[in-house]
């Protein structure tokens, strides 16, 4: 190879040797879940309680993470208050759980639409690796946010 050809040829074997470089090392990806989309989801279920323990008939629950906003884990909460996570990002969902860490826990009635239903619980909640059971248990002040529930109408008697 002529040394002409051979500078002709070394811009060409430096892209792909940055190329190749760039693929094995994840493009530079610390490992974190929330930095390549890689995660790892652990079971989450639970059942979210009135201030009374009474439970929370129906709705929706959001598992917001503290440190890593890019992604939620949320579910429906049934008549007996009980719910399970499934994990979506970005409008992905990405399968039943959630990654470790701490969340803040919002829940919204039946009924109820649009983020400004929501009502947050106190404290954080803690994923960790392995099943995860929570209750949720709503304080007083929760409960007054809540918008009132509407019961079916009565049917009328003939």
């Amino acid at each position: 190879m002529s040394a002409r050809k051979a500078r002709a040829f070394l811009p060409l074997a430096w892209l792909f040797a940055a190329t190749v470089v760039s693929v094995a090392s994840g493009c530079g990806s610390s490992g974190r879940a929330d930095d390549n989309n890689d995660f790892v989801l652990h079971p989450v279920k639970g059942r979210v309680l009135q201030d009374d323990g009474s439970p929370f008939v129906g709705g929706h629950i959001r598992f917001l993470p503290v440190t890593a906003p890019n992604y939620v884990a949320a579910g429906d909460i049934n008549p007996s208050g009980e719910f399970i996570l499934r994990m979506d990002q970005m409008g992905v969902d990405k399968g039943p759980g959630a990654p470790e860490g701490a969340y803040s826990v919002s829940v919204r009635p039946a009924g109820a639409a649009g983020n400004m239903a929501y009502v947050m619980a106190q404290g954080t909640y803690t994923v960790k690796a392995g099943d995860n059971a929570f209750t949720i248990k709503l304080s007083p002040m929760a409960a007054l946010e809540l918008p009132p529930r509407k019961d079916p109408p009565a049917k009328a008697e003939r």
